[in-house]
Order: structure tokens, then C-alpha cells, then sequence
């Protein structure tokens, strides 16, 4: 499994050319783990997007723990504002930017101004 690590605040990510560029230019994948159509822009494999969201900058561990302090009602974390989300649905497109339908681009865009951590596994 490869992961691709995004972060920054929601209103400012650009989830497309993030991705693209991690793919390509980085070389995380090997060609037969990342197999692009004949136009180089869809990838049709296993891939689990999830993102952790906060009023304020952290790193993804301060994220991470924040998030589960919240959710098992730990008031240290209410003033934290810490979030989470994941799609775990296959049929990705990087031409689109969708995982089984859901728009992934609009609902980072939703986010505004929280600061986000975004995973991308691929499979």
C-alpha cells in the first residue's frame, strides 16, 4: 500500500494538482501499481480516501489523538474542534476527482478554513 499525505488548509489545497503531482513527480508508485488509462489521467484501483480536520495548524498525530479524544468524550478536546472523515469505495478518478461518486474536491472545499490532514492509500 502507497499513501499519499496532504495538508494544509482546506480553502487553499488544490486536491487535483496535489495528487497528480505526488503521483507523477514523486514516483511513489511503480507503473504497474499505479496504472494511468491511455490519456494519463484515471486511476481505477483500490483506494481509500480519509481526512482529519481541525480549527487550528497540528500535525496528524496531535490530529489523530485529538479526534479520538473527542470521540470517546474526553473534554480536553471539545475546545479542539477535531473531525474525520474517510471513503473507502472503489472506482477512483483522477479526471474527476471522484471516489464512487462522492466529489471529493467539493467536500474538501467545504472544509473552508479548518486545517486538514488528508490520507489517499492506494491499494
Amino acid at each position: 500500500m502507497k499513501t499519499i499525505h496532504i495538508k494544509g488548509i482546506a480553502k487553499n489545497i488544490h486536491l487535483k494538482t496535489s495528487i497528480e503531482h505526488d503521483c507523477r513527480f514523486v514516483f511513489l508508485f511503480s507503473s504497474s501499481d499505479f496504472p494511468f488509462n491511455e490519456s494519463g489521467k484515471s486511476l481505477k484501483k483500490n483506494v481509500f480516501f480519509r481526512f482529519y480536520s481541525s480549527d487550528k495548524p497540528c500535525s496528524l498525530e496531535e490530529a489523530m489523538k485529538g479526534f479520538m479524544k473527542k470521540l470517546f468524550g474526553n473534554l480536553e478536546a471539545i475546545g479542539g474542534c477535531f473531525g474525520y472523515s474517510e471513503y473507502t469505495i472503489e472506482g477512483f478518478s483522477l479526471d474527476s476527482i471522484k471516489l464512487g461518486g462522492h466529489d471529493l474536491e467539493k467536500i474538501i472545499e467545504s472544509q473552508g478554513d479548518k486545517y486538514l490532514h488528508i490520507l489517499i492509500d492506494i491499494v
